[in-house]
């Protein structure tokens, strides 16, 4: 309690003196600020000391707490990525070149004296002791004068230049790929790549990009280059003019590496690459001001997440309805696209399903003609989300217009009108034709739905679990729940307790849901529906949300029998596809309406499970009877939820 009423007693003066300065220091929002002074991270009056402190802890991992993927942008840990290579031998030599580097020159210097070795190896450069950076010291004008910009930011040293050498040479490192592209992921902390958006791009996914050309005269844009893994496979490819491809990104370093990443893959080509250093969502690029730009083809591997440290502009905004830059960067692509184009993007598996992505599926189901999505797992170092492809031509989709969707152990043409009528605009991939026969049937039951027809309730955030949660009961104590703590059905007897001041707390429920006599408690953490009944007045944390229904004529315990059941597991796992229980999703959901003898029968078996009875498997069986369904067709749905 002191310490609450101390934080109250500082917290106008923390605010007033310090709230937007922490904030920049740290790195987060002032939101964020005020939770962690309300949680006890940060102690008010917070001085400089007090919160570079907490910074440090931060990047170093001592504070854990913070150093999730929510906060990859603080964390320090530097990787070598294993999409650049598989050979762990490479890997091993790699990690060996790091070490000798680290601390004796900046990241944009090595990357510069590496690529001077690269061009060295290749004859486009011979050293000199004095004046090296002059023309005469190039093969070509168009890498000298990449060069020599270039090394205006830089800071040259001979010796580490002789120490690059033997290590990248002798092993043979300067034959990977992309080597310095691959360097400079690696000396780049993983929050330096999370800011920038940065997870540079597996050859695979690169080379399978190409089916998009359309001839050799075509003109090819990736608007977020970084070090030219699509730019490098496309004019490897010899199926375009490397003058008609183009780069954007963000990051000085990242293009120079493209621009020499192209002139060294095109021996015979002495322009400067048309790679510009502009951010393409804020910029006026320059295929805005130069109309005769036609751009025939894009692929990409766009930044994701939110638009850090800036808002998108209102043309995004109206279209999308939310800030997430990937889906800033289809809509801008579309809009650069010459008629009858096409894009390729590297996505997260999140744009299928998550309800921020509504408005970019929207577009892109209202504007363009979807060719193919292909599920690619995950690629990427670091990162826990999984990938697709998307390709996609600008061109309106015709009635009966089909794409083909790519799995790891199918391939199968589905209908684009699918997504336009699903909820949210959902793509579900993972709905065969089959499945979709078997949803329409189970749709088409005359039922009601939950939309209207219930009242929702969060659970407490605390804030600090640690801080708040007690494992022994007092009189200033109550039982609470966790997600964990949730079954089908029933529940577990708490084993933590909370303390009865709402005050304290970062969110407390405003409606008194908890405390009706009986109500319906869910996971909110789940890949499926996993509803519990309850009559005790149970307190709950936001991992277990509360529920009750009012659908007419249907009791709260046939309502969980269906909420519990297989086909609606079958029908959330590939409708929905996700690992959060939204209300959205479950006001989706159908309830049949039955006669009262039936009704009443599927109250009485939940009755007799609450009562210790196994009866799920009957009950799951009377489920699937008033939907109407085969005995094929439970093997079927049966069979599915196995996978």
């Amino acid at each position: 309690m002191w310490h609450q009423q101390r934080m109250d007693r500082n917290k106008k003066d923390t605010e007033s003196l310090a709230l937007k300065h922490i904030a920049v220091i740290l790195n987060v929002s002032p939101a964020t600020v005020r939770n962690w002074i309300k949680t006890g991270i940060i102690i008010p009056p917070a001085t400089v000391e007090q919160i570079n402190k907490i910074k440090s802890d931060i990047e170093t991992g001592k504070l854990q707490r913070l150093n999730l993927r929510a906060n990859k942008g603080k964390s320090l840990r530097k990787y070598i990525p294993d999409e650049y290579s598989g050979d762990r031998n490479v890997l091993s030599l790699l990690s060996s070149f790091l070490e000798t580097l680290t601390g004796r020159i900046d990241i944009n210097s090595a990357i510069f004296c590496s690529t001077l070795i690269l061009l060295e190896e290749a004859a486009e450069f011979t050293s000199k002791e004095s004046d090296f950076i002059h023309s005469n010291n190039f093969k070509r004008k168009s890498v000298y004068l990449v060069m020599a910009e270039w090394f205006k930011t830089c800071r040259y040293d001979k010796d580490i230049l002789d120490d690059i050498r033997i290590l990248a040479v002798n092993k043979g490192l300067h034959t990977i790929r992309d080597f310095c592209g691959m360097l400079y992921q690696a000396m780049r902390s993983e929050g330096n790549k999370s800011v920038f958006g940065s997870y540079y791009t597996p050859s695979q996914i690169v080379r399978s990009s190409l089916k998009i050309l359309k001839g050799r005269d075509s003109v090819f844009l990736d608007p977020c280059c970084g070090t030219g893994s699509f730019l490098i496979e496309f004019v490897k490819s010899g199926k375009i003019k490397p003058e008609n491809i183009y780069g954007i990104d963000i990051d000085p370093i990242a293009v120079n590496i493209a621009r020499l990443n192209i002139l060294l893959a095109c021996p015979d080509f002495n322009q400067i690459p048309k790679v510009f250093c502009k951010d393409s969502i804020f910029d006026n690029d320059l295929f805005w001001k130069n109309k005769n730009i036609k751009i025939d083809c894009i692929a990409t591997n766009p930044p994701w997440g939110a638009a850090k440290n800036k808002k998108l502009p209102d043309y995004y905004k109206k279209i999308l309805k939310s800030n997430e830059i990937f889906s800033a960067f289809i809509v801008k692509s579309y809009d650069l696209l010459h008629d009858d184009g096409e894009m390729f993007f590297v996505l997260p598996s999140s744009i299928l399903n998550i309800k921020i992505h509504a408005g970019v599926r929207k577009f892109l189901t209202k504007k363009t003609k979807i060719i193919e999505i292909s599920e690619a797992g995950r690629v990427f170092t670091g990162v826990f989300s999984s990938v697709i492809q998307l390709r996609v031509k600008k061109l309106h989709a015709q009635v009966g217009s089909t794409l083909k969707v790519i799995k790891k152990d199918s391939c199968e043409n589905i209908l684009q009108t699918r997504f336009d009528n699903n909820y949210n605009c959902i793509f579900d991939i993972n709905t065969s034709n089959l499945d979709e026969n078997l949803i329409s049937k189970i749709y088409s039951i005359n039922h009601k739905t939950l939309k209207n027809n219930a009242r929702w309730s969060l659970g407490v955030v605390t804030g600090n679990n640690n801080l708040h949660l007690v494992e022994k009961e007092d009189l200033n104590c109550v039982p609470v729940l966790k997600g964990s703590n949730i079954n089908r059905f029933t529940y577990n007897d708490p084993r933590y307790f909370l303390k009865i001041n709402e005050s304290i707390y970062q969110q407390y429920p405003k409606s008194k849901l908890h405390f009706e006599n009986e109500k319906l408690i869910y996971r909110f953490i789940a890949d499926k529906p996993v509803f519990a009944y309850d009559n005790q007045k149970i307190l709950t944390l936001n991992s277990a949300n509360i529920m009750i229904p009012a659908i007419p004529g249907m009791s709260m315990r046939f309502i969980m029998a269906y909420l519990n059941s297989e086909v609606f597991e079958y029908l959330f796992k590939l409708k929905f596809a996700a690992i959060k229980v939204l209300r959205g999703d479950m006001e989706q959901l159908p309830f049949p309406i039955l006669d009262k003898k039936t009704a009443t029968f599927i109250d009485e078996h939940v009755g007799k499970i609450l009562k210790g009875q196994n009866e799920i498997k009957e009950l799951n069986e009377i489920i699937f009877n008033s939907f109407g369904l085969s005995n094929d067709e439970k093997i079927y749905l049966r069979n599915r939820l196995k996978k």
